[in-house]
């Protein structure tokens, strides 16, 4: 009887129990499940994002790194822009230079002034000149031998500079030959080159040096400029500022900044001493 009944019981209660357990799962699962999806959508939709982003990135390095390819280009071409420049400034300078080769500087040159120390124009240059050449460098010159001459800017105590261009080469290199016959002259007359502004910012930088004693002598010869370090040594062409800075003496610190206590390492510990005494 009673095992009947148990029977009975479980077939009754074991589907109750069961619908019942599933609905518990279902209550407590679905939620779970709901928030796995909504997961797997975000995550899903994050993946795009972050592909779309992956791209954007790759195209951006590509860019950037065509953009690099294109700077180094164009950096070549600048260089070879620069390299044709500098060359073309160099072309030109010695053009200029050439274009002076029959012409000769006279400094000093008495010229008549006010009383405010202005030019009293017009002056007869070609004359002084001339007087200048015959009667104190020798030379036999007459007027058809000067192609131009005038005064170049402003007077200083009643004396100016003048720029003289003869007919022809010989005649200016004979003139240039003879200046040293000026040497001594009561006025302080004396003949230069008629040299390019460079080539005279140089000879300006080589006067300096000689001043200082930096350099035993300089000169020039049809518009090339030249300097000997010591009397013994050789002459060295001088055609740009690296060749003047060649020419200077190395840099000295003086004295006193070695005897700064600023200028001296702080003492080490003698670990660090001995270390040192030892690597020597």
């Amino acid at each position: 009887m009673i095992p009947l009944l148990s029977q009975k019981i479980s077939d009754t209660l074991t589907p109750i129990i069961e619908q019942e357990a599933k609905r518990f799962v279902d209550i407590q699962i679905q939620p779970l499940l709901k928030q796995i999806k909504e997961q797997e959508t975000v995550i899903q939709t994050h993946k795009q994002h972050i592909l779309k982003q992956f791209i954007q990135i790759s195209n951006l390095e590509q860019a950037t790194s065509n953009h690099i390819t294109t700077i180094k280009e164009q950096g070549k071409d600048l260089d070879c822009l620069s390299d044709e420049i500098a060359d073309l400034k160099i072309r030109v300078e010695s053009q200029e230079q050439y274009s002076r080769r029959t012409s000769l500087r006279f400094h000093n040159i008495p010229v008549p002034i006010d009383n405010q120390g202005k030019i009293l124009h017009p002056v007869n240059i070609d004359e002084i000149v001339l007087d200048i050449i015959r009667n104190k460098l020798n030379i036999n010159i007459d007027l058809n031998d000067i192609g131009r001459s005038h005064v170049i800017g402003k007077a200083r105590k009643g004396r100016s500079q003048v720029i003289v261009r003869f007919i022809s080469y010989r005649m200016k290199h004979l003139v240039y030959s003879n200046k040293k016959e000026l040497k001594g002259d009561t006025n302080g007359i004396f003949i230069t080159e008629n040299l390019s502004q460079y080539r005279t910012e140089l000879v300006k930088s080589l006067a300096d040096m000689k001043t200082k004693n930096q350099i035993s002598a300089y000169w020039t010869a049809d518009g090339r400029i030249f300097a000997k370090k010591s009397e013994s040594s050789r002459k060295l062409i001088i055609q740009n500022w690296q060749d003047v800075g060649d020419l200077r003496p190395p840099f000295k610190r003086p004295a006193a900044y070695d005897n700064h206590p600023d200028n001296h390492p702080v003492n080490q510990p003698d670990s660090a001493n001995q270390q040192s005494e030892d690597h020597d």
